[in-house]
């Protein structure tokens, strides 16, 4: 009963909000282990600092797909990023 909580059995992955919440964490994550990487190599930053941005949009992109390839059981190309085919 509880696994039913978690897990949505038709798809045999986990329900949405769980996924969200996984993501949020894994975002939260790698935005922080990346400000605390730059920081200990080239000291502290301003927070208005491009540098921080970049930071945080690679954060993104590794989340999603991480989050994507893992918690969704989904490739990449499932966003429509494949190669184009011949028509």
């Amino acid at each position: 009963m509880i696994k039913n909580w978690f897990i949505n059995a038709t798809v045999r992955r986990l329900r949405a909000g769980w996924r969200i919440l996984l993501f949020l964490l894994l975002l939260v994550v790698l935005a922080a282990g990346g400000q605390l990487g730059v920081r200990a190599i080239l000291g502290n930053l301003p927070r208005s600092s491009t540098l921080v941005l970049v930071i945080i949009a690679t954060a993104a992109t590794i989340a999603v797909l991480i989050a994507r390839r893992v918690l969704d059981r989904k490739s990449f190309v499932s966003f429509g990023f494949g190669r184009a085919r011949a028509a």
